[in-house]
């Protein structure tokens, strides 16, 4: 048993510039899971080129945690599943985990874990990307067995930094309240790297919103805890009780 991590220490992929997977999963995951981060990187010149390396180069990217005593990693980086098939991507990531002896999640795989707990019957999907990467995602995700009812796009700021890590709460916020009267169900906000946890703490509708990062750590804990994904479980985590509290202490300092 380690010392910090009484529970189990994670290991966390996440791309080179995301100032917002480690924040979150910080407030997200209960303090007796540890973290230990690897950091995907590349020289490629484009978003979506860069994207294509760090999911091809998850196995090399894992040699850096050495023999840490992981119970699982979280490939949270939710732009480059998006140049897989979802069926592809799960067996390359079976096939890895297989290899290194722990479950591999990425954040796509615990949205569609999500998804498949809560049977949503309208989604609303709320999207940080460029259009040729938020083209990608959604010919991903329309290719669920879920009813996608209407589509918001964050508007970007150009600057010399990645945009999704620039977008601010009260822009997020602002788009939720906007999809809230198109009756759906369930709201899902896209991209590890979108700050979200006070819009989702925020949120006073019937509305169930989740977030990849919210997905990721629910997954962690249910491993670690040796449970299966049900709604029960998942409510506590997209009502905030799991992690409210450590919002508050963390952002009010």
């Amino acid at each position: 048993m380690l010392e910090y991590a009484p529970k189990g220490l994670v290991g966390v992929l996440t791309p080179q510039a995301n100032t917002t997977v480690e924040a979150e999963f910080s407030i997200l995951k209960p303090p007796s899971i540890g973290l230990i981060t690897s950091r995907l990187t590349s020289k490629k010149p484009t978003i979506n080129s860069r994207l294509i390396e760090y999911i091809n180069q998850i196995d090399n990217n894992l040699e850096e945690f050495a023999n840490a005593p992981l119970k699982t990693v979280l490939f949270a980086c939710t732009g480059a599943s998006y140049f897989f098939e979802s069926t592809e991507e799960k067996e390359y990531l079976k096939k890895i985990s297989s290899r290194r002896g722990y479950p591999i999640i990425s954040a796509t795989t615990a949205i569609s874990d999500a998804l498949n707990v809560i049977k949503p019957k309208k989604i609303g999907i709320i999207s940080p990307y460029n259009d040729e990467l938020h083209n990608k995602a959604m010919s991903y995700w329309k290719k669920i067995p879920y009813n996608i009812k209407v589509i918001k796009r964050l508007k970007q700021k150009k600057n010399n930094f990645h945009p999704i890590y620039t977008i601010q709460t009260s822009t997020t916020k602002n788009c939720l309240y906007e999809i809230e009267s198109e009756n759906c169900d369930l709201i899902l906000f896209l991209g590890t790297g979108l700050p979200t946890l006070p819009a989702i703490l925020d949120n006073k509708s019937n509305l169930i919103v989740i977030s990849a990062n919210l997905c990721l750590i629910w997954r962690t804990c249910l491993i670690i805890e040796n449970q299966k994904p049900s709604q029960k479980n998942l409510e506590e985590w997209y009502t905030g009780i799991k992690w409210r509290n450590r919002f508050f202490s963390l952002v009010s300092r």
